[in-house]
Order: C-alpha cells, then structure tokens, then sequence
C-alpha cells in the first residue's frame, strides 16, 4: 500500500507540473520571490500537494483515516506535541516563523532553554539542532 500510494503521488506530481503551472512559476527567478502564489497554488510545496491528494485515494479500501487534523499542524502553537505529530512552518511572522529562523533572528537561542513539549519550541529546536549540525558538520571537512 505505501509504495502503491508513493507511485501515485509520483503520477500526481507529474500531472501538477505537466498542467497545473506556467514556466513562469516553475522559473527560478520566480522561486527566488519565495512566496509567489502563496496561499494559493505554489509550485514548491508540489510533493506536499501530491500527498494530500494520492493518500486518500489509495487507502480508500482499507479503512485508513488521513486524519487532516493532525497534518501540517502550525509551528506557531503552544500547544503540547503530544496531540501534533506533523508541523509545518508557515508564512508568517509568529515564533516560530521560517521567516525569522532564516534571517537568523533565534541563532542566539539556548537549545537546552526550549520546551520540547511546546509545538513552537519543538519546532525551533528541531531547526536550530539541524542546521548546527550541519555547520559542524560541514566545518569537520
């Protein structure tokens, strides 16, 4: 069933990229605006939409509840973890915001300062454990 609905979501981003968006939008000049046709269609968060679409049509048989309460759930809550297994950061300017992080407004933070059980929190240490990782790693070459 997983590789069924992989093969699927494949077959939906080809069909979004083929009819869905101009070369404009698939353009890099156009990515490099970051948000262009955000909220609407926005030709880089394509795998997010091919999985929204394919998952429910090939698990239809078997019962499986996607569950759109518990997917792409904001970065900005405080809400506990616990009830939020998927985050996604927004566009927006609330901590946490991907904005902020990528201007490097939360560099100064403390990891051992941040509430793990907080959805925004979780999700600035998640980042911020990340990327200087990948520094340290990327130094160690």
């Amino acid at each position: 069933m997983v590789q069924d609905c992989g093969k699927l979501s494949m077959k939906v981003i080809n069909h979004l990229h083929l009819h869905e968006f101009n070369a404009t939008e698939k353009s890099d000049e156009y990515a490099k605006v970051r948000v262009a046709g955000w909220p609407r269609w926005h030709y880089g968060v394509l795998t997010m939409y091919s999985g929204h679409l394919a998952i429910p049509s090939c698990t239809n048989s078997t019962g499986f509840d996607k569950r759109d309460d518990l997917l792409d759930f904001p970065t900005f809550s405080n809400e506990s973890v616990n009830r939020h297994p998927h985050v996604h950061a927004r566009q927006d300017l609330i901590f946490f915001s991907k904005s902020h992080f990528r201007r490097g407004d939360y560099d100064h933070m403390q990891l051992h300062d941040l509430n793990l059980g907080k959805v925004s929190e979780y999700a600035t240490f998640m980042a911020l454990q990340a990327t200087r990782q990948y520094k340290l790693a990327i130094d160690k070459r």
